[in-house]
Parts: C-alpha cells; sequence; structure tokens
C-alpha cells in the first residue's frame, strides 16, 4: 500500500511494523488525553503546514509523556493567541 492508499487509521497501521504500530499507539494516547478537546485525528502526510516540529522515535521505550504533554499544552496556549477567521 503506497501513501496515496491510505485513507484512514486501519490502513496506516495494517502497513507498520510492530514496533511502529505500538509507538503510534502511544503517541496517539498521549495526544488524545492532552487534545480532546481542543482538536479531531486526521491522516496526513507530505504536510503543507507552514511549521512543522517532529521527533523521531526508534523504540516505544523512548518515548517519554511529559515532554510531550507540556509541549502539547504550549501549543494549545500559543494556538488560543490567534484569531479564528469565520
Amino acid at each position: 500500500m503506497s501513501p496515496n492508499e491510505i485513507r484512514n487509521l486501519v490502513d496506516l497501521l495494517s502497513i507498520l511494523p510492530e514496533d511502529e504500530r505500538i509507538m503510534v499507539d502511544v503517541l496517539r494516547q498521549i495526544i488524545s488525553e492532552t487534545l480532546l478537546k481542543y482538536c479531531r485525528e486526521k491522516i496526513s502526510f507530505n504536510g503543507t503546514n507552514k511549521q512543522v516540529f517532529y521527533k523521531i522515535y526508534t523504540t516505544p521505550e523512548e518515548i517519554d509523556e511529559k515532554p510531550i504533554k507540556k509541549l502539547l499544552r504550549e501549543a494549545i496556549k500559543l494556538d488560543t493567541t490567534f484569531k479564528k477567521s469565520e
């Protein structure tokens, strides 16, 4: 399956090796707990975002929940300072 054929989370998870699936699950859980009322999940690749931050994890054990949640809370705080267009 190519990235262009991925339409949902099930498609994405079906092509990932087990360690990567575990990391995706752990990170999704952290994000959903922190951002639940602020955003919705979306499959996206080749991001056209103006600014993107990423961290590469090679094992699930490398994932440290505290700094991720801190970064997400800071993003929420910053996002609330922007005027939303209607």
